[in-house]
């Protein structure tokens, strides 16, 4: 068996990844969310944010299309 070298298993686990960071809270969390969406500055990364809540909004999709 070989494995797809184009095949990004982060790419895959992101909208988990993402559902995770925004509805777990504990502080562990909470300071990995802040790493994603707040620049080295403290700025809000707008780009981060939105590919997290893209990610987000892809994870209940496919949550919601298993449970129906």
């Amino acid at each position: 068996m070989t494995g797809d070298p184009e095949f990004k298993i982060i790419d895959e686990a992101y909208p988990y990844i993402a559902k995770r960071l925004l509805t777990d809270d504990s502080e562990y969390m909470k300071k990995a969310l802040n790493n994603l969406i707040l620049d080295k500055k403290g700025n809000l990364d707008i780009e981060e944010l939105i590919d997290l809540l893209e990610s987000f909004e892809t994870f209940a999709k496919i949550n919601s299309a298993v449970v129906n």
